[in-house]
């Protein structure tokens, strides 16, 4: 778990400072792209950006993940969309029973698959308090569709094998649940994006704002799937902060 600064929830030596008595920081929940990918142990300038600005961020390694054993990384086949959504939910309480994190002021974000789980927990749960997509999945069928070969062949072993199940992928998709979430969402979506096209974004934020939900979407032409241009990158960053502090689940004062 990234800690802002003044902020150290396991009141390690390491640390000498501490946040005001009685007051816990929000939390940013971000499950990792891929899906069966990990969360990197390196420096992260995103981590750094919302850990300076008064926030905790925890990194998800939910079921599925490398880098824990074949046995924890399939159990995630056949309940992608399930297992990440529910571990995401579980770190959030834990942290927020715990004392580390404001439990009023939780929040999920990700990219393109981790934006589908966040997408996923916030239509299945009402844990967060606002949700945040980067180019994520909302139609699981028409990314099988899209996608290369070789990563149909994954969706059949994540989802179920195609065309049978189908329904299960139809019934895991965020765009079909989307009457269910009722919290404020962000879209972040690059429009060169080829992999998840700008209409899966579309059709989910379509929804969303035909309930009333508030949902706030941000384009950017020039960008594909995962931003590359450092002016892009900053202004959809500074965007998610607005947001966060727009829904009032930012840090205090």
């Amino acid at each position: 778990m990234n800690t802002p600064n003044g902020w150290w929830p396991n009141r390690s030596t390491a640390c000498a400072v501490t946040g005001p008595p009685g007051r816990q920081p929000p939390l940013i929940v971000q499950p990792h792209p891929g899906p069966t990918s990990h969360a990197r142990t390196r420096l992260e300038p995103r981590t750094q950006f919302f850990t300076s600005r008064g926030f905790a961020l925890v990194d998800v390694d939910y079921r599925g993940s490398t880098g824990y054993g074949r046995a924890y990384r399939t159990q995630l086949d056949g309940r992608w969309g399930v297992l990440d959504a529910v571990d995401c939910v579980d770190v959030a309480t834990f942290l927020a029973e715990r004392g580390d994190a404001d439990p009023g002021r939780v929040v999920v974000s990700g990219a393109s698959a981790g934006g589908f789980t966040a997408l996923r927990a916030l239509a299945t749960t009402d844990r967060f308090a606002a949700g945040v997509s980067w180019f994520g999945i909302t139609d699981l069928v028409r990314f099988r569709a899209r996608v290369p070969r070789f990563q149909r062949h994954h969706a059949d072993h994540l989802v179920g094998p195609w065309p049978h199940t189908a329904s299960t992928y139809r019934e895991r998709s965020p765009v079909h649940h989307a009457d269910r979430i009722t919290s404020p969402v962000l879209v972040i979506q690059g429009l060169d994006d080829d992999i998840v096209p700008p209409e899966q974004a579309e059709a989910i934020v379509a929804v969303l704002r035909r309930r009333g939900v508030p949902v706030t979407e941000l384009t950017f032409p020039d960008e594909g799937h995962g931003f590359r241009r450092a002016g892009s990158i900053r202004r959809a960053l500074e965007a998610e902060l607005a947001f966060y502090l727009h829904a009032r689940v930012g840090p205090h004062g």
